[in-house]
């Protein structure tokens, strides 16, 4: 029953904390960060046991004293180990929102178990079974990272957030300890407003209290807030050669750094600097990412480099508070087209729009009317509509289960509640913990930083589950009670900014041959048409390059696999 442990970083491994107790039975290992636990001293106390004054020791006596669930009195962004030399018991648990990564494994070989933060780690010990999944490959596709609790290595596992797991000689037990819900009070706008403000304040206090912190500061009002709440002395930010707008975020940023006297440290990158770190991004993961904004966080991590221990940011606002454009309200021209046209033609003009056309366009939006949202919405991050999936990957890698048919369960779950807050604890489940939390740790681990996000903090979103739907979003604006708690620590012109998160000018950089050709050699290398089809990728070059269509979104997914898949199961020779 032998279990290897495995808890490797790419960064320092002062950013994981190891303690033993004294008679060297149990070793507990934390990866992240702890912001308060104070209320797991208040539960014990109420138990009658005295709380350790160290936070290991104290972690390790809950676990001897209290529940499998006293994780749940934890504030932080963390993942945790506990392992019993005497019985080879392991238990393993993440914190509420997933923040931190944690995988473990079926039996390999000789019958060894692993463990850890850092798949590829694991894979370097002989007893490792080394095979790849493609059972994801479809979703990845489509949602631009794996939804599975099956990892794209095969009988490797993530910890679901919310979790907690048991890893006996028998079995692996895993059970929740939480479940995000939304229970709506009555209250006004402003005294919502009023406790989110106070709440985000104690919460961003609570991630400050040691270390020298920077923070990531895009155009946005989630990140601004937090900035100017914590005072970090270094504030980072990216934009990129030649573009202003959207894909310059620093102007606004500096702007912002200016008025409350903070160093502002900016990255001015090239399309050259861009696509040089996309390739060597993906073997920083564990598993494939095609998010275009990781490559950004690389970047931004190379700029911090060793002038703070630790990175702020504003993740988890638009998840808790309802942030994303797919969120608002109908337009005026939605409202009156549902108002005028009865739902059964709406349905049967659904059913005649093609279905393999960009998921955020004109006709898909129309197509989406005539839809529930458990027949078109996997997640605010689904960029590419399944039907073109259909032509773009092999037969043989297609899955069992449609994308609808995969997350039926969750709409099930669901049933009773409106569209709006369906569609944000599907984000919550499922997008948070499997793509935005992912880039952003495993980005800032790759160069020594510890990842602080003040506001996936359980106390912040126990507020934010009390808002109802009608005053989260209107037709138009997003996270209403959220910017209306920023304001009155933010200027005016900021809490109204739009959401961008770092776009990048990717759909250009490709079509600029000076630069792009390593990508254009990954997308005609042989080894890609071992799982896409060759005539599809050739077209939408094309079609691209003629500016017939923009393709950059599938294209990217398919290069970012590629190199990820060649990092891990193919020698680069």
């Amino acid at each position: 029953k032998s279990i290897f442990l495995c808890a490797v970083n790419y960064g320092k491994q002062d950013l994981i904390t190891f303690y033993t107790d004294p008679l060297n039975r149990y070793t507990v290992i934390l990866y992240g960060y702890i912001a308060s636990f104070d209320l797991l001293e208040a539960e014990l106390r109420q138990s009658g046991v005295k709380p350790e004054t160290d936070l290991m020791a104290l972690i390790l006596q809950a676990y001897k004293v209290s529940t499998p669930d006293f994780v749940d009195y934890l504030r932080g962004n963390f993942s945790l180990v506990i392992a019993d030399s005497v019985n080879g018991n392991v238990y393993l648990a993440k914190d509420h929102f997933g923040s931190c990564p944690l995988y473990y494994s079926d039996r390999m070989r000789n019958g060894v178990r692993f463990f850890g933060s850092n798949i590829p780690a694991m894979a370097e010990h002989p007893d490792f079974e080394k095979e790849f999944n493609p059972e994801p490959l479809a979703y990845y596709l489509s949602l631009e990272y794996n939804p599975m609790p099956e990892s794209f290595w095969r009988k490797v596992y993530s910890l679901r957030p919310g979790h907690w797991a048991l890893i006996t000689d028998d079995e692996v037990r895993e059970e929740a300890y939480f479940k995000a819900s939304f229970t709506p009070d009555e209250r006004s706008l402003a005294e919502h407003a009023e406790e989110i403000c106070q709440v985000v304040r104690e919460s961003v206090g609570s991630y400050i209290k040691d270390d020298k912190a920077g923070a990531y500061l895009s155009g946005g009002v989630d990140s601004a807030f937090v900035t100017v709440l914590a005072q970090p002395e270094d504030i980072f930010s990216i934009g990129y050669e030649g573009y202003t707008g959207i894909f310059n975020e620093a102007e606004q940023a500096r702007s912002l750094a200016d008025t409350h006297g903070m160093k502002f440290h900016s990255a001015s990158v090239s399309g050259r600097e861009y696509l040089d770190a996309l390739l060597h991004t993906q073997q920083k993961l564990n598993e494939a990412n095609g998010n275009l904004s990781t490559v950004a966080l690389c970047l931004l991590g190379k700029l911090v480099d060793e002038r703070v221990s630790c990175i702020l940011t504003g993740d988890g606002a638009d998840e808790f508070f309802g942030g994303y454009d797919s969120y608002l309200g109908l337009s005026r021209k939605k409202q009156l087209y549902k108002g005028i046209v009865p739902a059964s033609m709406r349905s049967f003009i659904s059913s005649r729009i093609k279905s393999d056309i960009p998921y955020y366009s004109r006709a898909s939006s129309i197509k989406h009317c005539g839809m529930k949202a458990s027949q078109y919405f996997f997640g605010t991050n689904q960029i590419v509509n399944p039907a073109i999936v259909d032509h773009l990957l092999k037969e043989e890698y297609m899955p069992e289960k449609s994308l609808e048919e995969y997350f039926a369960a969750f709409y099930q779950e669901h049933a009773a509640e409106d569209e709006l807050t369906q569609k944000m604890l599907l984000d919550i489940n499922f997008i948070l913990p499997g793509d935005m939390c992912v880039k952003q740790d495993r980005m800032a681990n790759a160069y020594n930083l510890q990842l602080r996000t003040p506001l996936l903090n359980k106390s912040v979103f126990e507020t934010a589950r009390t808002i109802p739907s009608h005053l989260r979003v209107s037709d138009s604006e997003s996270k209403i009670p959220f910017r209306q708690a920023a304001g009155q620590v933010l200027d005016q012109k900021w809490i109204h900014h739009r959401k961008l998160g770092f776009p990048v000018p990717f759909r250009y950089y490709l079509q600029d041959k000076t630069i792009a050709q390593p990508l254009y050699d990954i997308l005609r290398d042989p080894l890609t048409e071992r799982f896409f089809r060759r005539e599809t990728i050739d077209r939408y070059l094309d079609e691209h390059m003629e500016q017939a269509r923009g393709r950059h979104t599938e294209l990217y997914l398919i290069v970012a696999f590629m190199l990820w898949y060649k990092e891990n199961f193919t020698d680069w020779s």
